[in-house]
């Protein structure tokens, strides 16, 4: 094998972040900033490198966190969310994602996870480690008069209304909102308690 794949230190999260920004093909510049949301929003014991042996370059990034699942029923299960998944065009066939995606379900059952989940976009490259899409389709209804954004009808009695947020406030205010209201969905499995790979 051309790489060594690992879990990676505080000193590697910069090198990390811009191996992951290279295989999601993003060009801005890696801030202080940057570096220092991704520290304290990421578990380093859950996030593995693939380090190429001739360079020292970090080639594959590989991210989980811990999450739990509301399932039919209401009960709540843990699972391992994987996310930040990139293998860099140079160091691809290599058996990396394979070797990163072992070490996560390997640690995961350790840790007593029930079951794990995916964040990405391509999902179909995941079908070989069991991972498949969770829905096909999403549908939303809106009670148009309860929402109080009707004019000709009183708003709710309970003061509800929709408001649109920046990022700052929805992380702020979903985390509990999502508590509530987890719990009373009648519909499937719904995520929570994790905090969205970016």
């Amino acid at each position: 094998m051309s790489a060594d794949v690992r879990q990676i230190t505080t000193s590697e999260l910069p090198e990390w972040m811009l191996a992951q920004n290279r295989g999601f093909l993003r060009t801005e510049p890696l801030t202080p900033d940057d570096v220092a949301q991704r520290a304290a929003h990421s578990d380093l014991a859950r996030t593995q490198g693939a380090f190429a042996r001739d360079t020292g370059r970090c080639v594959a990034t590989f991210r989980s966190f811990a999450q739990e699942l509301t399932v039919p029923g209401g009960a709540a299960v843990t699972s391992s969310a994987v996310t930040n998944v990139t293998v860099l065009p140079t160091h691809r066939r290599q058996g990396l994602l394979t070797r990163m995606m072992a070490a996560e379900l390997a640690a995961a059952k350790e840790r007593g996870d029930v079951l794990s989940t995916l964040i990405a976009a391509e999902y179909p490259i995941y079908g070989r480690y069991g991972y498949g899409p969770a829905a096909s389709v999403s549908e939303w209804e809106i009670d148009v008069p309860r929402t109080g954004l009707d004019p000709r009808r009183p708003a709710p009695a309970d003061g509800g209304r929709i408001e649109l947020v920046d990022a700052a406030e929805a992380r702020r205010v979903g985390p509990a909102l999502h508590e509530r209201l987890r719990t009373t969905s009648s519909r499937g499995c719904c995520p929570i308690r994790g905090r969205p790979g970016s």
